[in-house]
């Protein structure tokens, strides 16, 4: 008994020791990540408004999932719903 609690003991202060400078040297790194980086530029981001509608409107035997991924989108945005009118999503407000 006595052995185990010396090696669980052991143990513990072998954890504090380790822990204690990775935490220092992480609070290091964080505060570089948060330096300012210079000038901001602006991300050119293409916007597939079709993707959602092009890829879930087909029929099969077992599955049709045709307007319950856009309908699960506008949800995702806040909005009670939506469907697919032609290729593109229209959001219920």
């Amino acid at each position: 008994m006595k052995c185990a609690l010396s090696l669980v003991t052991l143990f513990l202060v072998v954890a504090l020791a380790y822990s204690h400078p990775a935490e220092w040297t992480q609070q290091q790194l964080d505060e570089a990540l948060w330096e300012p980086a210079g000038e901001v530029t602006e991300e050119h981001v293409t916007r597939l408004k079709r993707a959602t509608c092009d890829l879930f409107s087909f029929q099969s035997k077992w599955v049709t999932p045709n307007h319950a991924a856009c309908a699960a989108h506008c949800l995702l945005r806040g909005n009670r719903g939506g469907q697919c009118k032609g290729t593109i999503c229209h959001c219920r407000k």
